[in-house]
């Protein structure tokens, strides 16, 4: 959150296009307040207009990133005030800490889409109303959230894409490894949401994969409560004959039951309930705004009881 003194405030952005191309969409929240219309950034360099006409009093902005970074990442360059106007001090850092690892199951795709069957794209994203961000904000706490589409544990949906989720969680951009690791922030608590696209793989490669991913999480993340959700879109009704929702929930209590033989005693499975019917409203059979409500009610529920907050 910025908070300023002045009647209008300008921001100069510069966007690199991601896997999927771009462009980069922000939701901006005006002294607690969306605004109406997305701030939409293109490739390149491009100075907008946050708010204008304003009071000349304190206010505070948020923008917060709808889009996930396989449609890019923005780098800000500068704040403006061409009315007259100053940065003032930020708001006291939150003192929680969380962090979800998940692909569109809840990154807030399709969010934006008028039907199931809505073609996919930079614009029907929203990370502001997903799951992981929803849950962050009622537990009051900071999140980071690694959420790319099409990603898995041991397997990507894009032919020759072998970015797996084990190799873009430590990235400081998740498509440029040029860029180096990130750094290390020990969360409070970490949540790997199951991949579906995983389920095509054998059960011993799925269980190879998650394994030593919470084994590499472990060793950089020792004190964290880690926990492994099974989430509401997964089914073993489709795709059909691979049962992903009933071999995750064995793959998942299998690897919190040897973490804790282990001494490991902070690793736990959950599986939220499974959706029904028409609540894939999003693009592509996605889950729409209630379905990632409900999720984000379960996910807070279970890191309440477990951090006892």
């Amino acid at each position: 959150m910025l908070r300023f003194e002045g009647t209008q405030l300008d921001v100069d952005l510069a966007q690199t296009d991601g896997y999927g191309g771009g462009p980069s969409y922000f939701d901006v929240l005006l002294d607690g307040a969306v605004l109406p219309a997305p701030l939409i950034v293109p490739k390149g360099a491009h100075a907008f207009t946050v708010a204008k006409n304003l009071s000349n009093t304190v206010h505070a902005v948020e923008l917060v990133k709808r889009t996930e970074a396989r449609h890019g990442v923005v780098q800000v360059v500068g704040w403006r005030f061409p009315t007259g106007g100053r940065l003032l001090s930020p708001p006291p850092a939150l003192t929680r800490r969380i962090e979800v690892i998940s692909n569109s199951a809840m990154t807030g795709y399709g969010m934006e889409g008028s039907s199931p069957e809505c073609p996919g794209g930079a614009n029907v994203y929203n990370a502001r109303k997903s799951a992981p961000n929803l849950a962050a904000e009622a537990l009051r706490a900071d999140l980071s959230f690694v959420g790319y589409s099409g990603k898995g544990v041991t397997h990507n949906n894009f032919p020759g894409d072998n970015d797996f989720f084990p190799i873009l969680w430590q990235r400081a951009s998740p498509d440029n490894a040029a860029l180096g690791a990130a750094p290390v922030v020990v969360p409070d608590a970490l949540v790997l949401v199951a991949s579906g696209l995983d389920a095509e793989q054998s059960d011993a490669m799925m269980t190879r994969g998650y394994t030593d991913f919470v084994a590499t999480i472990r060793a950089t993340y020792p004190t964290s409560h880690l926990f492994l959700v099974n989430p509401a879109s997964n089914s073993d009704d489709w795709p059909v004959g691979q049962q992903t929702r009933s071999r995750f929930n064995t793959l998942f209590q299998k690897v919190a039951a040897q973490r804790a033989v282990a001494g490991d005693s902070k690793v736990y499975a959950y599986a939220m309930t499974e959706s029904a019917n028409g609540q894939a409203s999003g693009c592509d059979y996605h889950p729409g705004a209630a379905l990632q409500a409900e999720m984000a009610g379960q996910l807070e529920a279970w890191v309440r009881v477990r951090l006892g907050w």
